[in-house]
């Protein structure tokens, strides 16, 4: 993940700059075919369910979320206070509540709840998720500063993010190894 934050912006910044921002979404593609050659290599289960898992679901979970970042993007556009946020915010939190109510009772929910029962993965994903809205806000805001405030081109602020999670990257490993060794 860090090393995704380390070159995601400096490569964003790379494409709007030399050619145009859509360019950025066109990084999923070689991306999404090597992740599918990779996942044709692994090894087949001798059995295959082929239930499907449950689509209603996802569409409520993507529809929960596409909404709640609807409400967080265009807040401070709309008013945080004004309907139409109130309004993003209570569909998502409506929308995200009804997954949790399929997710308890449908054979194959798009979220196991029962995973969520183990403390060590309720805790592990509740620091992720902190961690991650951190990281992730703080890499778009210093951005935003540095284009905006600083007068950066996109590629002189992408450039500018890089040390931060770069070194994430590269002291992740032996971290790790250390709270393994110490606690």
């Amino acid at each position: 993940a860090a090393a995704a934050a380390a070159v995601g912006p400096t490569l964003g910044g790379a494409l709007v700059e030399l050619g145009d921002w859509r360019l950025v979404f066109l990084v999923n593609l070689p991306l999404g075919a090597a992740i599918l050659l990779a996942g044709r290599r692994l090894p087949q289960p001798k059995t295959l369910d082929s239930r499907l898992p449950d689509l209603p679901g996802a569409g409520l979970l993507a529809l929960g979320l596409a909404v709640l970042t609807l409400a967080i993007v265009e807040g401070n556009e709309w008013g945080w206070g004004s309907a139409a946020t109130l309004a993003c915010f209570a569909a998502a939190a409506l929308l995200l509540a009804a997954v949790v109510a399929r997710s308890r009772r449908h054979p194959r929910p798009i979220v196991e709840p029962e995973l969520f029962a183990h403390r060590s993965f309720a805790i592990g994903n509740l620091g992720t998720i902190l961690f991650a809205s951190a990281f992730f806000s703080l890499i778009l805001g210093n951005v935003l500063f540095l284009t905006t405030i600083w007068g950066y081109s996109v590629l002189q602020a992408g450039a500018a993010t890089l040390p931060g999670p770069l070194l994430s990257t590269v002291f992740a490993g032996p971290a790790g190894r250390l709270a393994d060794r110490f606690g």
